[in-house]
């Protein structure tokens, strides 16, 4: 049994089919329409960040990163604005946000603008009870290998950038691992370039990283040009990314992905009959990756963009979709789902919906602990917690 999950207040606990979950509205960081606030988030314990690339923080779309964390009472407070040195407008900082244990990572991005000095990544670590930028990563291929910071994902003392590839125009992007040293600057450990069987996805869309495996997407731009999956595997003393894993045909501008451990999902949010969407999950057996499982919605919608966006962590995965609006068997709410794997099988328990078409516009999760933003063009962007019970 699915239960429908309508989010109106600032604090709103409920119970059904025997989940329990609670829901918060972030505090406003900023009122300005259009702020692009939730455009990305990330959380990981008491911390989590919010990207929101059009406030105006040195002017239009400079950009800002949100700061928030739980206190001892479980309420979440706006702990700290982060804004780069280099602020300045149309820089778009906030496009990409990652965080693991004391690092945080933010992306200033310019889409498709290849050579774009705007494009780097921000490292802010926290030191005497602030969170200070202490590095900024510039590209090292210059837009060689397509614009820079695309995507990225930070693990430990390991930090994944892509570039993303334009297969028209022969660049097919690349992978960057960063490794923090001794003296606890990055370097440039290693690089990814693309060698898959399909040369025409957009390679560095999406990414993620997680101890010595990471996942690149290569999303396809057009129908007839299906893009690809690859997995990537690192021995313990190497510093050498191996492909271990490819899976192609796949007909999704955007592929959104996450990986834990043995699992990786995959969002095909223009599969299946009349673009309905389905979520493909991939498990590591010991020797290679294979198919175990497929996500559909409870009751499928015609372009319903079912994985348009998702998130796995301890036998919970969430995607993003459409689904009517009040019974009005039109597609104008978009919708986060709710799956647990109590035992063998994954099993669709809610649905979460704020009754507002950018809600999902980004989602992270980290064990039982949901973030999820609602980034819009024509008003103030909105971040909300939720908080499950544990499988």
């Amino acid at each position: 049994m699915t239960s429908r999950i309508l989010i109106t207040v600032f604090f709103y606990a409920i119970t059904a089919s025997n989940v329990s979950a609670q829901i918060f509205k972030l505090p406003d960081a900023d009122s300005l329409s259009g702020n692009y606030f939730g455009v990305s988030v990330a959380v990981d314990g008491n911390l989590a960040v919010v990207g929101a690339t059009g406030v105006r923080s040195c002017g239009v779309n400079s950009g800002a990163a949100f700061v928030y964390e739980r206190g001892t009472d479980q309420t979440w407070t706006l702990q700290q604005t982060l804004i780069p040195r280099d602020c300045r407008e149309d820089h778009f900082f906030g496009k990409a946000v990652s965080i693991s244990d004391s690092t945080i990572v933010v992306t200033s991005y310019r889409t498709f603008v290849k050579k774009s000095v705007s494009n780097g990544v921000y490292i802010f670590e926290k030191r005497s009870g602030e969170w200070e930028q202490v590095q900024r990563i510039s590209d090292p291929k210059e837009g060689q290998t397509g614009p820079f910071a695309s995507c990225v994902a930070v693990d430990g003392n390991r930090l994944l950038v892509t570039s993303l590839g334009d297969s028209s125009e022969d660049i097919h992007g690349s992978g960057f691992i960063f490794y923090r040293n001794r003296v606890n600057f990055w370097d440039r450990e290693s690089e990814i370039q693309y060698d898959g069987s399909t040369k025409n996805g957009l390679y560095g869309s999406s990414c993620d990283l997680d101890g010595d495996r990471l996942v690149i997407s290569a999303s396809s731009y057009s129908p007839d040009k299906p893009g690809s999956i690859s997995v990537y595997h690192r021995n313990d003393q190497s510093t050498n990314w191996n492909r271990v894993f490819e899976t192609d045909g796949i007909r999704d501008f955007f592929m959104p992905v996450d990986l834990e451990g043995d699992l990786l999902v995959v969002g095909e949010s223009k599969a299946g009959r009349s673009q309905s969407g389905r979520v493909r999950i991939f498990a590591f057996n010991g020797n290679k990756w294979k198919q175990e499982a497929m996500l559909r919605p409870s009751v499928p919608y015609e372009f319903g963009a079912f994985g348009s966006g998702v998130a796995i962590s301890n036998k919970r995965i969430l995607v993003v979709g459409f689904d009517e609006q009040l019974d009005l068997n039109i597609n104008v709410d978009r919708v986060v789902y709710v799956f647990e794997r109590p035992d063998k099988d994954w099993i669709q328990k809610q649905i979460l919906d704020v009754g507002n078409t950018a809600f999902g516009s980004s989602i992270a999760l980290n064990d039982n602990i949901a973030l999820i933003g609602q980034s819009s063009n024509n008003e103030p962007g909105q971040g909300f917690i939720i908080l499950f019970n544990r499988p």
